[in-house]
């Protein structure tokens, strides 16, 4: 596999992922199936537990040639870390969860988002952390 997760519902895991965004989401569903919602139009579904990971280095894109009925193509090479194992599920969904995106992204990698977002993503922190990650006074782990 390509991608490797470490800490949270997924550690240990690893999954095949065409895109390696420095903020990804994974869900788990009531079976056990591990999923990540790295397509820009993926939205989890009901029942699924979300749970936020973090890039640790830019990842590698790499093109696989795989005998059928293994998927071919280009994936990303890389690995995460949890950085919310449970979150609201209502802020993991459309626009909630660009807004946590964000305000994580403005702590994680104020360097990757525009002066505006980053402004305005600062300023929602200024009025309370939703969670320790969020917290710029939280050290990382």
């Amino acid at each position: 596999m390509t991608i490797k997760f470490h800490g949270g519902p997924a550690g240990g895991r690893s999954l095949m992922l065409r895109r390696a965004p420095a903020l990804l989401r994974v869900v788990l569903s009531k079976s056990g199936e591990l999923d990540a919602l790295d397509q820009t139009g993926d939205e989890p579904a009901i029942g699924e537990t979300v749970s936020v990971y973090k890039i640790r280095e830019p990842a590698t894109r790499v093109h696989i040639r795989a005998q059928r009925p293994a998927p071919s193509g280009c994936f990303m090479f890389g690995e995460y870390d949890c950085l919310i194992a449970a979150p609201d599920p209502g802020d993991c969904v459309g626009a909630s969860w660009v807004l946590l995106a964000e305000e994580l992204a403005a702590i994680h990698f104020p360097d990757l988002l525009p002066a505006d977002v980053l402004a305005a993503a600062r300023e929602r922190l200024v009025y309370g952390f939703r969670y320790p990650a969020a917290d710029p006074r939280s050290k990382p782990e």
